[in-house]
């Protein structure tokens, strides 16, 4: 079979999974095509204040912040003020509220597990930041919990909405560069000593912190590995500083995927065929595409707001898909959807066992067992 075939064989294949797996009851709470999406902020840091400034670029008749939820009423209350949002409150109030359709979880990624069963069994439609838990029993868990009770759930891998991930899509189909035979991405950022990456406490470490977006660009071109390998340092605290994966996929073809915590890499992401290669920049958030044809610009929208993360409106682009989700009554984004997330679930976990990173959420009783069903479960031998 060539590679075209192939290609085409699992679009179709994938498709027809999601048909399988959407979820027959309508979703409670949906949305009318009328009505505006009412959000509810959770966590009042950096990405979350980048979340109200994407929101607020979009019209304010399909999309509203309606509270911002804090652990700190006082940085609530600022927060608020910063962003113009009529309300704070405590996490518990925000599941209370019911003026709140869907909530935007942005909070450390120790905290995701327990604050998405939060939310989910107040009957609120979840966008949880990635990683969606820190590991891969937490991470089923939830999934399982959004589907017994109807409700979307969807982790937040914005680089997928991009409009250069399309593009990309559109030109390995039209056969631009020919058969598609690897993917090369290096993302690194000097974040060792941010409290997120620094400690074992808060689910710390490149692998969790930014390592899902070049394993999930390498998924997004090749598909699902069949096996996968993890080497790399660890810092005194016990998390990844440096990591390189290696990934095997069908067909012959492969994915690199180099890491760290202590320096700034290029953060790009190439793509290598038979006939040429393609390159984007920054593999997390494009707005760069370079193609054999020449070099393409997909900015993100404008806004006069400050920005902490590099293009940043662009989460408006996963906002705009959540509402398409919710006004079309799915419980799961085929762009992002549950069996990609348990995947990458498998692939983070996998590749912290074989460093050796920790978390403390590895105490649980059944703890062991689940390491080792990780293993045997594991997308290769």
């Amino acid at each position: 079979m060539d590679y075209y075939a192939w290609s085409r064989r699992k679009q179709m294949a994938d498709e027809e999974r999601e048909r399988e797996h959407a979820h027959p009851k309508k979703l409670v709470a949906a949305i009318a095509a009328d009505q505006p999406l009412r959000w509810g902020l959770v966590g009042a840091g950096l990405i979350s204040s980048d979340f109200a400034v994407a929101l607020s670029v979009l019209k304010s008749e399909l999309h509203q912040v309606v509270t911002i939820a804090s652990s700190s009423l006082d940085r609530g209350k600022e927060f608020a003020r910063i962003h113009n949002i009529p309300h704070y409150c405590s996490y518990e109030a925000l599941a209370n509220n019911k003026d709140v359709d869907v909530v935007y979880i942005g909070s450390i990624n120790s905290a995701h597990y327990d604050q998405i069963k939060m939310f989910l069994k107040a009957g609120k439609h979840v966008l949880c930041e990635k990683p969606m838990c820190l590991n891969v029993k937490r991470t089923k868990d939830v999934i399982h919990m959004a589907h017994e009770r109807n409700l979307f759930l969807m982790e937040g891998i914005w680089s997928r909405f991009f409009p250069i991930y399309t593009r990309i899509k559109e030109e390995i189909r039209k056969g631009t560069i020919g058969d598609v035979m690897s993917v090369q991405v290096s993302m690194g950022f000097a974040v060792h000593e941010r409290n997120r990456t620094k400690f074992r406490k808060f689910g710390g470490g490149g692998l969790y912190d930014f390592g899902i977006y070049p394993i999930q660009f390498a998924n997004w071109v090749l598909g699902k590995p069949d096996k996968m390998t993890c080497s790399g340092h660890l810092s005194e605290e016990g998390v990844d500083e440096s990591a390189s994966l290696t990934l095997l996929y069908p067909q012959s073809r492969i994915a690199s995927v180099l890491l760290t915590t202590k320096s700034d890499l290029p953060n790009e992401a190439h793509i290598f065929g038979t006939k040429g290669q393609i390159k984007l920049w920054p593999v997390y958030a494009p707005v760069h595409l370079e193609l054999p044809s020449g070099i393409e610009e997909h900015p993100v929208p404008a806004t006069t707001k400050t920005t902490n993360y590099m293009n940043a409106t662009g989460l408006a682009y996963e906002a705009q898909a959540v509402r398409k989700c919710l006004l079309e009554g799915k419980m799961q984004c085929n762009r992002v959807p549950h069996s990609e997330t348990e995947l990458i679930a498998k692939l983070l976990h996998q590749s912290r066992l074989e460093l050796g990173v920790k978390f403390d959420q590895d105490k649980d009783k059944d703890i062991t067992a689940h390491h080792t069903e990780v293993i045997a479960e594991s997308v290769f031998p």
